[in-house]
C-alpha cells in the first residue's frame, strides 16, 4: 500500500520530514472545517510525495485513515546505519539506497552518519549485525600485525643516530 512512498525515502532525515509533513496534513484537517488540506498538500509537501498523495485521496482514501495507518507503518521503519567518512551526493545516495532496498528490503531507510576518522570505506549496522569495512580498522589491524617489526626498524634507527653523534 506505501510501496512507492518508501521508493521516494532514501535517509532518515527524509522519512522524518516525510512524517512532519503527515503532521502538518493532519492537523490542517481540524483547520476551516478540513478546507486547508489541500492547500497545505500543495504547499508544503515535496512533489513526488504530493503526486502519491493526491492519487491515493483521488481514489477515495480517508485522509485521516490513511495518513494515521502511513504514519504507523513508518515508526516501524528498520534503518541501515551507515557511517561514512564523506558527506555523500544525492547521486551516491540514490545508488546506494537502490541497492539497499533491492538486497534487504524496498522498507529499509538508511541513518546516515559522517566520521572523516574512518578515513574511507564504510561502517555499518543492520538489525544489531555491527560490520566495520572502513579504512581505519584495516590500518588498524595491519599496524597490530607489523608493530614488532614497525618498532624494531624504530630501535635500529635510533641506535644508528645515537651511534653517529
Amino acid at each position: 500500500m506505501y510501496t512507492d512512498i518508501y521508493k521516494q525515502l532514501r535517509t532518515k532525515q527524509e522519512l522524518d520530514e516525510l512524517i512532519y509533513e503527515i503532521d502538518i496534513l493532519l492537523e490542517s484537517l481540524y483547520q476551516t472545517n478540513g478546507e486547508a488540506f489541500d492547500s497545505i498538500l500543495k504547499t508544503k509537501v515535496r512533489g513526488k510525495i504530493f503526486d502519491i498523495f493526491s492519487a491515493a485521496f483521488s481514489g477515495g482514501a480517508d485522509k485521516k485513515k490513511y495518513l494515521l495507518k502511513l504514519k504507523e507503518n513508518l515508526s516501524k521503519t528498520t534503518y541501515l546505519n551507515l557511517v561514512l567518512a564523506i558527506e555523500p551526493s544525492n547521486d551516491f545516495l540514490d545508488r546506494i539506497s537502490f541497492f539497499v532496498k533491492k538486497s534487504i528490503s524496498p522498507d529499509v531507510v538508511l541513518d546516515i552518519n559522517y566520521d572523516p576518522g574512518i578515513l574511507g570505506g564504510a561502517v555499518m549496522i543492520y538489525q544489531g549485525n555491527y560490520r566495520d569495512f572502513s579504512f581505519r580498522k584495516s590500518f588498524q589491524e595491519e599496524f597490530a600485525r607489523s608493530r614488532d617489526k614497525i618498532f624494531q626498524t624504530l630501535e635500529v634507527k635510533q641506535i644508528d643516530t645515537n651511534g653517529k653523534l
